[in-house]
């Protein structure tokens, strides 16, 4: 992530939540969509009104159409995207979400990651899976797992937090704690080309934050990108 995001994370101990309507892919949850069916708790919980049609006998309900209720459940669920380290960094992920050299990628479990939405009664962490959404939909959690197979390279791991009602705003913080803040940045690794006196700083600041917060960061958590290794000048 760029480092004013980061720096927000750390001075604020929040953790930026994305309700899904603003993420840039407009087949978020929709790939497949018009093959998939919905059971009513799903419908229910996004209280999306069924159209019904007359025939011979009377009035009858339809299906809900996938794309009303696909549309709903993007406003009620809020998302945080990670990449998940197979041993080696990647080039793209750093040019795509990075940005620009001054930059940083956040290092943890997904245990930790876990335990931050723990108070959460509507939050799943998970791996997502790059195919077609299966025939019926039980779960709205299922329609932000799949992701179209052009973006399989991202090996997303995501956490998937479904609110009883839409989310208001586009960005939600979600408060952490000094101890899943200090969970939360198990390491954190400079981007590329990133200057040794923007690395101090960087190191000063985590520092002097979590002394704030009553904890102490090694200087050995904060790494150096592998892109940078073996550069002739």
């Amino acid at each position: 992530m760029p480092l004013g995001p980061f720096l927000e994370m750390l001075m604020s101990s929040t953790l930026c939540q994305t309700r899904v309507d603003a993420f840039e892919d407009g087949s978020e949850g929709a790939y497949g969509y018009e093959t998939v069916a919905f059971a009513p708790n799903v419908i229910r919980v996004l209280n999306v009104r069924p159209r019904t049609f007359m025939d011979k006998a009377g009035t009858h309900p339809v299906g809900v159409e996938s794309k009303a209720v696909i549309l709903a459940a993007r406003q009620h669920s809020l998302v945080t995207c990670w990449f998940a380290y197979p041993g080696q960094e990647s080039f793209p992920m750093w040019r795509v979400y990075g940005r620009d050299r001054v930059c940083v990628a956040v290092v943890t479990t997904v245990g930790n990651l876990r335990a931050i939405f723990s108070d959460e009664p509507g939050a799943v962490v998970g791996s997502v899976v790059y195919e077609q959404l299966p025939k019926e939909i039980a779960d709205i959690h299922t329609l932000f797992f799949h992701k179209r197979n052009e973006y399989a390279e991202e090996r997303e791991v995501r956490s998937v937090n479904v609110l009883a009602a839409a989310a208001r705003d586009r960005y939600v913080q979600k408060a952490l704690t000094a101890a899943q803040l200090d969970g939360l940045l198990t390491e954190i690794v400079s981007g590329p080309g990133m200057r040794e006196t923007m690395s101090d700083a960087l190191l000063q600041t985590v520092q002097s934050r979590f002394s704030a917060l009553g904890l102490s960061f090694d200087p050995e958590r904060l790494k150096k990108t592998s892109l940078d290794r073996d550069l002739l000048t």
